[in-house]
């Protein structure tokens, strides 16, 4: 009797005879494996890592009893047979159980050889493949043993389908945990884009200050803290002097260049807990929580003397310098704005702003009077 059609082999795919995974006979990806350059785990994995070196083998030309007897002393349910080092069957506890049932009452086992009961052509795999490919294999021809060559088709290894299927799940855990990681590490670097976004969204990006969106957000939250704990707080309204004929005469671009300069010289002369916004166009706002109306005036008039003290040149304007005009205007829960919201304090500071202005520029305007920036300032 010769078994060897019970177990079809594989069409090959080199030249050396190993079986290639038949058509339409795939493992399907596990949902949302993450890849790298398009390999999971499963094609990365590669067959030498997970075979079993010990392989029990048994030549072609020996005889049932000697299969029996070194499948016994084995203690394997697997034989591999090989002529000159190549597999060229299997030998299974199945095989033995069927095979000797049948033969081994009738004729003594000297007289029988292991090629007469051997399945043969074996299913083998390279050492190379990939785990991908030895699950395929293993389920494709529902084999429980598949036996390991190298290039040379000689055997060197033995794969049994408990070993597969821990590295399967081995495989399967490891991807997950990438999934994990990625999904973690992506999770972050999108806060961190949300927040520099949300920081950019609020800035404005010439004058690298406050803009106009995150003036009005800071100055109502200031407002309520002021109404709720009895704060007050100031604001300083700054327009610079004769802007349009300075672009006129310097260009946009120096124009751009002489913003940057007042909006820097402002930043570097308030207090740390002082913020500045770009207002529109060439006015700016400083805010200034828990600052009473004296003090706020003392501050706008010290920036605008650092300013006039940077003697940025202005051919067109009267003090032959860059200068600023300003109002000032505080908020207290005691004063009329307390029951208008902070957007009357921000018109009290643009009246005093305009007197400024009316009153001949460089200078200071508020509710207590008016400070005209002196030349040596």
């Amino acid at each position: 009797m010769n078994p060897s059609s019970r177990q079809p082999s594989l069409l090959s795919d080199t030249a050396t005879g190993i079986p290639a995974v038949p058509a339409g006979i795939s493992l399907p990806d596990e949902p949302g494996l993450a890849k790298r350059g398009g390999q999971t785990s499963l094609d990365r994995r590669s067959v030498r890592q997970l075979m079993s070196l010990s392989v029990n083998r048994v030549n072609v030309g020996a005889s049932v009893g000697e299969a029996a007897q070194a499948m016994q002393a084995s203690d394997s349910g697997c034989l591999v047979v090989v002529d000159e080092g190549r597999p060229v069957g299997i030998v299974t506890e199945r095989d033995m159980i069927r095979i000797l049932a049948d033969i081994l009452v009738m004729c003594p086992a000297e007289k029988l050889c292991i090629r007469d009961f051997m399945s043969a052509p074996p299913v083998c795999i390279a050492f190379h493949e990939s785990l991908r490919k030895a699950l395929a294999l293993a389920e494709a021809h529902e084999l429980n043993q598949i036996p390991v060559v190298d290039e040379s088709d000689q055997l060197v290894g033995l794969l049994s389908r408990e070993q597969l299927a821990r590295a399967q799940v081995i495989a399967l855990q490891e991807e997950r945990d990438a999934i994990e990681r990625q999904v973690y590490t992506c999770s972050r670097e999108l806060s961190e884009a949300n927040r520099e976004l949300q920081a950019l969204a609020l800035q404005d990006s010439l004058l690298n200050i406050g803009n106009r969106r995150a003036m009005e957000a800071d100055i109502q939250s200031t407002h309520l803290n002021a109404l709720r704990y009895g704060h007050g707080y100031s604001v300083g309204l700054i327009d610079v002097d004769f802007f349009k004929l300075y672009n006129d005469h310097y260009g946009h671009c120096a124009g751009d260049r002489a913003l940057v300069a007042v909006a820097d010289c402002i930043r570097e002369s308030i207090r740390r807990g002082d913020r500045v916004y770009r207002y529109g166009g060439e006015e700016l706002l400083v805010l200034m929580p828990e600052t009473a109306l004296a003090e706020a005036q003392e501050a706008v008039n010290r920036l605008a003397c650092n300013l006039y003290a940077l003697n940025i040149e202005h051919a067109k304007s009267p003090h032959r310098r860059l200068t600023i005009s300003a109002g000032v205007s505080a908020f207290s829960r005691t004063s009329g704005a307390a029951n208008n919201g902070w957007h009357s304090v921000v018109e009290e500071a643009d009246a005093f702003l305009y007197q400024a202005k009316a009153l001949g520029r460089n200078r200071v305007r508020a509710p207590s009077g008016s400070a005209k920036m002196p030349r040596s300032c």
